[in-house]
């Protein structure tokens, strides 16, 4: 997990609660001495932390498996005020009170802080964290010794091969979620330091630990694990603190059986990694987008993007969406019959009528412009730039805007009489040139689609302009709303698995454009 800056390191946090405080164990390192102890690793005392933000997949996904395994419920959910941070917080705090939080604070020195914040005396800085923030940190500040050495005697004297299973099922319980440092560590650890000392010139001043003399007896024959019995196989022991540690360490042994630990293979491995990430500042204040084109596709999008901004923030988004449609033309007669346009409206901006209407009903104050690209300054501020142009230089002229302007993402749409297409791409501008993952645009994956072709360069690239019988009813909606989900997906779960997709009224197809990264070499 990446560790935050300093300046990020704030106040108010959440630890575990003590009673009291022991002692501090002596640390242990990469070899337990004596090696009969079985360490877990000595780490340095640090704050590091995941954070998970609004419309992060990660808190999203937890908030949905805390709900999936019946630990949260509607009045949990109400009472974190809707609000997925707030509903984890609240949760992981009540399941921690509920199974031993006090008496693991007692034994181990670990601090688990689960709040909006992160302290530690050695940084003065101090600022607040945006709203809707969890930050999930473990503080690490010693390893803990299991000191067994003795209860494997005790247990080898009563039953040959009894201390060694013992020990054996202890290290895998332990072993399958704590990363365990044992004897087979050690082993590998001295052959390491023997061998370094081999190419010295003075071998003999390098000191090395003899393992032999801290094993017990049982230990030292080297027994693969697959060899050894089980420890249930074992008579039940007549000695009561014998057959309570036997007992334990069978119940730790099912404990740690009982839940499934997450599959990390290679084909989940090489999906993560083809997943596209939103950009982190998307998640903390209101997010800009512009609407370039209003007409069969754009009023479309126009239609279904207020529905986007009330579902951003029902789940805490600050902010939801601003908006800007923009578009030269006027409504004509034509426009009113495939277009949300009527005879009352003719000869008005296509922009300006669209915004009043949407703003009028939904109470939003989103803008209308009668106007082209060109016109707006490059650094009027754009996240997200939907393109429903539908001609080559349109799109051109789009382009050239977006290299200039600092815009982050540019979703283009374009479809004939059936098919269409939309694509979601970052421009290569100063604010995503220097990102090694960045999405190519549709001109650099699709060059054609703005290639200047003479007389055709003013005619329609992605939609029939011979008349309006060659428009096929409900492509701008399909297409519309095949773009938004993606664009929600992308800003609710903060990744995306596909970057556009082709749709065919005609077959009823739809195929996904997976993500085709250009990779910046830093």
């Amino acid at each position: 997990m990446p560790r935050l800056p300093a300046g990020k390191q704030h106040s108010r946090p959440g630890p575990l609660p003590a009673r009291k405080r022991r002692a501090r164990l002596s640390p242990v390192g990469y070899l337990a001495n004596p090696a009969s102890l079985t360490g877990i690793p000595q780490l340095n005392s640090h704050h590091s932390g995941t954070r998970l933000t609004f419309g992060d997949a990660k808190l999203t996904s937890l908030a949905e498996a805390l709900v999936e395994l019946n630990l949260a419920n509607e009045a949990d959910w109400i009472a974190a005020a809707q609000l997925p941070s707030a509903l984890a917080d609240r949760v992981i705090r009540r399941l921690l009170s509920e199974h031993g939080q006090e008496l693991i604070a007692e034994h181990f020195e670990l601090c688990l802080s689960l709040a909006e914040s992160i302290v530690d005396t050695r940084y003065t800085e101090s600022e607040p964290t945006p709203n809707g923030q969890l930050l999930l940190v473990l503080n690490t500040e010693s390893s803990f010794p299991l000191g067994v050495g003795k209860a494997i005697d005790e247990l080898e004297k009563h039953q040959p091969g009894l201390g060694a299973a013992f020990y054996n099922c202890l290290r895998q319980a332990l072993y399958r979620w704590v990363r365990v440092y044992d004897d087979w560590d050690a082993r590998n650890r001295i052959e390491q330091m023997a061998e370094w000392a081999e190419g010295e010139d003075d071998p003999d001043s390098y000191e090395i630990p003899k393992l032999a003399q801290d094993l017990p007896e049982c230990l030292k024959a080297q027994t693969t694990t697959d060899s050894l019995p089980s420890l249930a196989s074992f008579p039940i022991l007549n000695e009561p603190w014998l057959r309570e540690l036997v007992q334990t360490a069978l119940e730790l042994e099912r404990v740690s059986h009982s839940a499934e630990r997450p599959q990390l293979d290679e084909e989940w491995l090489e999906r993560e990694r083809s997943n596209h990430a939103l950009d982190p500042q998307l998640f903390e204040r209101p997010i800009n987008v512009l609407v370039v084109g209003c007409g069969g596709n754009g009023s479309a999008i126009a239609a279904g993007l207020p529905y986007l901004h009330q579902a951003l923030l029902a789940f805490g988004h600050p902010g939801g969406l601003n908006v800007t449609l923009i578009d030269p033309d006027t409504v004509s007669e034509t426009n009113c019959v495939r277009q949300p346009f009527c005879r009352t409206e003719i000869g008005l901006s296509k922009a300006v009528v669209l915004a009043h209407r949407t703003n009028m009903f939904w109470g939003l104050n989103w803008q209308g412009m009668q106007a082209r690209i060109e016109q707006l300054k490059s650094g009027t501020q754009v996240d997200i730039l939907i393109g429903c142009v539908d001609t080559r230089k349109a799109r051109r002229a789009i382009s050239r805007w977006t290299l200039r302007s600092r815009v982050l993402y540019w979703l283009d749409l374009g479809n004939n009489a059936a098919s269409g297409q939309f694509v979601l791409g970052q421009p290569n501008n100063s604010a995503n040139r220097k990102k090694k993952d960045r999405l190519p645009t549709v001109p650099e994956l699709y060059p054609e689609i703005v290639a200047a072709k003479g007389k055709e360069d003013d005619q329609p690239s992605c939609s029939a302009a011979e008349a309006l019988t060659r428009q096929e009813p409900f492509i701008n909606q399909n297409l519309a709303y095949q773009a938004l989900g993606m664009l929600t997906q992308l800003l609710r779960r903060g990744s995306l698995s596909y970057q556009g997709g082709f749709s065919n009224l005609a077959t009823g197809q739809l195929t996904p454009l997976t993500i085709q990264i250009l990779r910046t070499l830093c």
